[in-house]
């Protein structure tokens, strides 16, 4: 099985089947933040593995394979996850949800109906990147929630948590009274629970722009909710390196970020919002039909910056390449007017 990267000078159009890149500037303090890599679509095998954490009326939770890192899932009223490594809190209680038009918020007042744990491990050859062998090694949790009224919309998140991140994706299976849709927002946040470091890369002019930026470093209080903050984010805490990305785009909008609801009196803390590239021929920002999957929202982690790099974390998200025959990729140089 092979997985197909591509990093450019300028993102090609992003579409079904299509890739999606970063522009890797060549400056010195972008040591931390050249882990930017294209997404396609999921993949891997997994097999089933017994919970490690039985789920309840409140929620559930899952372990990395090392067990450092723990993803939490409440639905107790509104639908939340936590972060936390070795038992410290690295995300605080941060809101999931979806708004779609017809039918509104997806994530307010839900029941969880089931709560599946598997596994996953198996090692993909990749013809290009830091190494040939990439060993793809999870524990991932799907649960299964329904809206807590009459006909109320079934939607699934799907988890996972390896040893050098946290990634999940909503799916929306196909059903009666959700079938065609238009998303109009997406409603997952990042709560952090300091005014942290961080490294943005700010589009200074709307959606639209050839998506160069600088990485500038700040706080997390300097991102507004009018802010348009590209990814990677990167975020230095106390307890680890925080880098929030994408992985799988196809058929959904970008991923941006901005500054999200202030902290509630006298919670210190510092929350992102995300928000979805509008669609430039009609309102929302996706518009499509059940069965549908978003993309991959990462969180990745690392002791240093430099573990950030060595992830391979992206890359497994990703598909598998969607071309059968890939001889004709040939390694070589390139020169732009870039450099």
């Amino acid at each position: 099985m092979q997985k197909l990267i591509h990093i450019g000078g300028m993102p090609p159009r992003t579409g079904p089947g299509q890739l999606r890149a970063v522009w890797f500037p060549a400056k010195p303090w972008f040591h931390a933040l050249t882990l930017a890599v294209l997404v396609l679509a999921p993949g891997g095998c997994s097999r089933p593995k017994p919970a490690a954490n039985a789920p309840t009326r409140g929620g559930t939770s899952l372990r990395s394979p090392n067990g450092t890192l723990e993803v939490s899932v409440n639905v107790r009223q509104t639908l939340s996850y936590t972060v936390r490594i070795d038992d410290l809190e690295l995300v605080r209680s941060s809101k999931l949800g979806l708004l779609v038009r017809e039918g509104g918020e997806l994530g307010n007042d839900v029941d969880l109906l089931t709560a599946e744990h598997r596994y996953g491990d198996e090692t993909w050859t990749n013809p290009w990147g830091k190494r040939r062998q990439v060993r793809d090694h999870y524990n991932e949790l799907r649960v299964v929630l329904r809206e807590r009224r009459p006909g109320g919309r079934v939607f699934e998140v799907i988890f996972r948590a390896y040893d050098d991140g946290i990634a999940f994706r909503y799916v929306l299976p196909a059903q009666d009274g959700l079938g065609s849709f238009v998303l109009d927002r997406e409603l997952t946040e990042f709560a952090f629970g300091g005014d942290y470091a961080c490294f943005a890369g700010q589009q200074e002019k709307g959606f639209q722009g050839a998506q160069e930026w600088e990485f500038k470093p700040g706080v997390l209080s300097g991102l507004k909710p009018e802010s348009i903050v590209g990814l990677p984010l990167l975020v230095q805490t106390p307890a680890a390196w925080v880098a929030i990305a994408e992985s799988d785009l196809r058929d959904w909008a970008g991923l941006w970020l901005c500054g999200g609801p202030p902290s509630k009196s006298g919670t210190p803390g510092v929350t992102l919002a995300t928000r979805l590239a509008p669609r430039p021929d009609q309102p929302g920002a996706v518009v499509g039909e059940t069965p549908q999957s978003s993309p991959w929202r990462v969180l990745m982690i690392g002791r240093e910056p430099g573990r950030l790099i060595e992830s391979d974390l992206i890359l497994n998200l990703a598909a598998p390449c969607q071309w059968a025959d890939t001889s004709w990729n040939k390694p070589g140089k390139m020169a732009w007017d870039h450099c």
